[in-house]
């Protein structure tokens, strides 16, 4: 799903560079992400792991800065 919305977002011009399915993944994407995102686009409910919600959270405690978001 996650995929898919990349491309549809990337055929409006609008190019997904960073994607994650868990928590794990979206803070190894922040380790090496060399400038923070202009949006972070969450699912709410994610496999065995905390909610997009939560998982934002985290983001932004570790940028130590708000970032958008939508869910």
């Amino acid at each position: 799903m996650r995929e898919a919305m990349a491309t549809l977002l990337g055929g409006w011009g609008l190019p997904c560079s960073d994607l994650a399915a868990s928590h794990a993944e979206a803070l190894a994407v922040v380790a090496r992400a060399v400038r923070l995102p202009d949006l972070v686009l969450a699912d709410l409910h994610l496999d065995d792991d905390p909610d997009g919600l939560e998982v934002f959270e985290a983001l932004r405690s570790t940028w130590g800065r708000a970032v958008p978001a939508a869910w």
